[in-house]
């Protein structure tokens, strides 16, 4: 939608808004003029409400289920470290960690600006291989304007669309967050603080909060109901826009595919009868015309000489490695070629290895090729198949080739440098692999939540009076720091745990699945635990035997916990401004510079961490930030706010690294995007489903709720349906009709690369 759209909805809600307000106070002018009155009201609870309308039959269990959730919710809150520290977080405790995040941040992004003058090969190496769509000014502050002028189609050319998507990515967080910040920072705020009438509230941090509006407020509820309704409008609003957008970018991506990629594709599920390079051209060649098909590849078992070529390697970088010894000491270096052997000469060593490898390579390579020859053996049920040109080849993904859906699977081939052969040449029972690995991974699931609460256990128990002046900022930061800590050692466990038990095809899918995962783990230990508390298990059973009394368990948990999220997103602005100074790939750059040439110890220190500064952890954090700007909207104003001002550093510091500092990674052509859009459609269902118990734990009787299910649903249809809206994993036929008929040529070859001749390639 457009932004009048927009502009237009707050305004409608605006005015309705107002007619409910003068409604609303000529019924209750007489209570509005006695605040003793207000002060003494008690509404029913929600589920007092149920045991009314309910039958006398279901009372007794209604009441028991009552007495159960509000047992559980004061026994997690006394328990609860996380709780506990929540209660404790203040005003003070706000400030001293805003201002020391501020002050942390200013170092580390002084630090990047000083270093990317001095170490261009590390911060602007894309500048200096003419790979970035333009050159930053070479002061202090002249990448910013580089950052900001770039633009995403610009990025996409550079870096790929995955990685200029996660840029784009920044912005739709800014859009949606401007939109939810205008209403709530400047209307609904005011309105807690002014006209909430919670006594008790002795600081301004909690003035604004909805937790500061008295029970039974009506028409200050109401107006919080029609916000709900309208940041579910804006957050799906904008989340179609953006998709809209990324459609035409994805089907440019699709059409200008370069070379093998372009007129290749990957079958998968290859019967037994046709596993060989012959069966497969043959099976296509009958279905497109022999005309039609280049090149058939089935993916071969070559285990032995996958050996054989990574000892070549490690033997000829271990002489290069003895020779510069003996160039730098001028005596021969030796070494021991097994743990208890005796010390031989490293030079004569790897000399005798490489000579030996060079007979065993080519006569296993020669072995491999006549066998593949027949059907089946060392064949396996993975295949690439080039196609003539790329209408042949996006055809051939929409022709069901079999009755079997697990036969004949035609999809895209991964880009050629990142294919892990391993997992393509698996057998048929590689399933059981990744039925081991969702085990191992559902078990640290439920060993994470007793370690993060014992985090947080350990940070309270320590006696902040020790540190004096500092003892505000240990209780601001302390819970937060840990549990970050923590959660960045997490990506290298699942990636571990991935790459072990399951079938990835290439090492972006790796990324991809852990985007998927870490996201839950993050809005299990990061959005739900520290509100919530320690018993996942046991708030799974209790929603499993009564799925109303979740909203309930929302309503009493998260309002307190909206001060511990202000600190933890104060807390993320400087985990990224740590990220803009690269001192990993600085360190390593700097260690290899000392035996290498400047462009050799570059490509050494290169890429970053893949485990948690990959796109897929990242992705998952922007997500999981983004959405506590929104779910906690409501309940703490600020949030957002605060959430809004961390994108602003994100959109800076990865529209800069991204595109003029990192290398060009392989590209999936969007899949990261449209997972993170769905995830914040998921995590604004989680929004209504909270605001939904809040509303009924403070106004039972009255509107706020039922707007507030409204939105529930608004948004639940369109996470479902956003599927069935978008196409877009595939060009549409009529895409497809205009790809070009002329046949493409590349010196890219889907072969896998231990086969390829020569064996000097590897020398």
């Amino acid at each position: 939608m457009a932004k009048s759209s927009q502009i237009g909805l707050w305004a409608v809600l605006a005015l309705t808004c107002f007619g409910f307000v003068v409604a609303d106070a000529k019924v209750n002018q007489e209570e509005c003029e006695m605040p003793a009155l207000l002060n003494s009201m008690q509404p029913q609870p929600p589920l007092q409400v149920l045991l009314q309308k309910s039958s006398s039959s279901s009372k007794a269990g209604i009441a028991a289920e009552a007495i159960q959730v509000e047992h559980m919710a004061q026994k997690d809150l006394a328990r609860d470290g996380y709780a506990r520290m929540m209660k404790q977080l203040g005003m003070a405790e706000f400030l001293i960690g805003l201002v020391s995040n501020i002050l942390m941040c200013a170092i580390f992004l002084g630090v990047f600006m000083y270093m990317r003058l001095k170490y261009p090969v590390v911060y602007s190496n894309n500048v200096l291989i003419g790979v970035a769509p333009r050159k930053p000014e070479e002061t202090l502050f002249g990448w910013v304007a580089a950052t900001l002028e770039t633009s995403t189609d610009e990025a996409a050319q550079a870096v790929g669309l995955d990685s200029a998507l996660a840029i784009e990515f920044q912005a739709l967080c800014l859009r949606i967050l401007v939109v939810i910040c205008i209403p709530m920072l400047f209307i609904i705020a005011p309105l807690n603080c002014y006209f909430g009438s919670r006594s008790g509230a002795d600081n301004l941090l909690a003035r604004v909060t909805l937790d500061n509006v008295i029970d039974g407020h009506s028409w200050l509820l109401n107006l919080h109901g029609l916000a709900v309704l309208g940041i579910c409008y804006a957050v799906r609003t904008l989340v179609f826009q953006a998709q809209g957008e990324f459609l035409e970018r994805r089907f440019t991506w699709l059409k200008n595919l370069s070379g093998a990629r372009a007129t290749t594709v990957l079958v998968e599920g290859i019967p037994k009868a046709y596993r060989s390079d012959a069966k497969v051209l043959e099976f296509f060649s009958d279905i497109f015309g022999p005309e039609a098909i280049m090149q058939a590849d089935v993916v071969k078992r070559t285990e032995a000489l996958e050996g054989y070529l990574e000892n070549y390697v490690a033997a000829k970088a271990g002489k290069k490695e003895a020779e510069l010894q003996l160039e730098t000491s001028k005596v021969r270096p030796t070494m021991r070629p097994t743990w208890f052997g005796a010390s031989v000469d490293s030079i004569d060593y790897y000399s005798k290895e490489l000579t030996k490898l060079d007979g065993l390579i080519p006569q296993e390579r020669s072995r491999i090729k006549k066998e593949a020859a027949e059907v089946g053996g060392i064949n396996t049920r993975s295949a690439f198949v080039e196609f003539r040109t790329p209408r042949d080849a996006a055809v051939s993904k929409y022709v069901n080739h079999s009755a079997n859906k697990t036969e004949w699977v035609v999809s895209t081939p991964p880009d050629i440098h990142s294919i892990r052969w391993c997992d393509l040449r698996q057998k048929e029972d590689a399933n059981c692999g990744s039925l081991f690995g969702k085990f191992i991974i559902l078990c640290l699931f439920a060993c994470f939540a007793p370690i993060t609460v014992a985090i947080s256990d350990a940070a309270e128990a320590i006696d902040a009076g020790i540190l004096g002046p500092f003892e505000a900022l240990w209780n601001a930061q302390a819970a937060t720091i840990g549990l970050t800590i923590f959660l960045s050692m997490l990506p290298t466990v699942l990636l571990l745990i991935f790459r072990t038990f399951f079938t990835l095809r290439c090492e972006r899918v790796a990324q991809q699945k852990l985007h998927v995962y870490y996201f839950w783990f993050l809005v299990s230990f990061v959005l739900l635990t520290p509100p919530i508390g320690l018993n996942i298990v046991e708030l799974a059973a209790q929603v499993s035997a009564s799925p109303w009394s979740l909203f309930y368990i929302l309503a009493s948990k998260f309002p307190g916990a909206s001060c511990f999220f202000l600190n933890y997103l104060l807390l993320q602005w400087t985990v990224e401004c740590m990220s803009a100074m690269r001192y990993t790939n600085l360190g390593k750059y700097r260690l290899f510079r000392v035996l290498y040439e400047k462009e050799e110890a570059r490509q050494m220190a290169e890429p970053e961490d893949q485990d948690f500064y990959g796109l897929g952890a990242r992705s998952a954090c922007w997500t999981i930030n983004l959405l506590l700007g929104i779910v906690f909207a409501s309940l703490n104003p600020l949030v957002p706010a605060v959430a809004l001002c961390y994108f602003c550093i994100t959109r800076l510091v990865y529209g800069y690294l991204i595109v003029f500092a990192e290398t060009k990674k392989p590209d999936l052509g969007g899949l990261f995007w449209v997972t993170q859009l769905k995830h914040v459609l998921l995590g604004t269902v989680i929004y209504c489903a909270l605001m939904v118990g809040v509303f009924l734990k403070k106004d039972p009787t009255g509107m706020p709720s039922v707007l507030a299910f409204a939105g529930l649903l608004y948004m639940a249809s369109a996470y479902i349906y956003f599927d069935e809206y978008f196409f877009w994993e595939t060009l549409p036929f009529s895409e497809v009709a205009k790809c070009a008929d002329g046949p493409q040529t590349s010196s890219e070859s889907y072969a896998q690369p231990e086969l390829m001749e020569p064996t000097a390639s590897v020398k």
